[in-house]
């Protein structure tokens, strides 16, 4: 990892994680031609899908927004310029990644995908391991007290 920055490659970002639950999961699915079904009806079954994933939509939508108005980047190897406290990071710490894996859950239930169910489940659990928990330990460094006060008023997921 670089001194001033969070994350120094692009297999250390939410991106790349999609990308590998994806495959993963439509692999699994082809290949092992589960026979798991989820309890609903198809019409239901998509609806709440497509809801899920619109939710999923409109939270990375706004972070992208929220990070462009700062002029904030998001690549990988570039230093944090400040803390976005405005917008939906005043609701929340990591509405990106959030919205990542509501995407996941939402495309897997409208497609009755359970691997990609499950992997939505696994993705947010890698994105806090890999990437918010070093970022908070960035975070923390760069900006001590702000940070603890933000990490203080605005839950870290919901």
């Amino acid at each position: 990892m670089k001194k001033d920055a969070a994350h120094s490659s692009i297999y250390r970002t939410s991106d790349f994680l999609l990308v590998v639950i994806f495959g993963l999961g439509a692999v699994v699915e082809y290949f092992l031609f589960w026979d798991w079904s989820l309890p609903l009806s198809i019409s239901i079954r998509i609806a709440v899908g497509v809801l899920i994933t619109i939710m999923g939509m409109v939270l990375i939508a706004q972070s992208k927004q929220a990070l462009n108005q700062a002029k904030q980047p998001s690549a990988p190897g570039t230093p944090t310029t400040e803390i976005i406290q405005w917008g939906i990071y005043a609701k929340m710490r990591n509405p990106t990644y959030l919205g990542c894996g509501l995407l996941v859950l939402g495309l897997g239930v409208c497609f009755n995908f359970v691997a990609w169910i499950i992997g939505s489940l696994i993705a947010v659990l890698l994105m806090h391991f890999l990437l918010v928990l070093p970022e908070e330990t960035y975070l923390k460094s760069k900006f001590p007290e702000a940070y603890a006060a933000y990490t203080k008023k605005v839950r870290r997921w919901l």
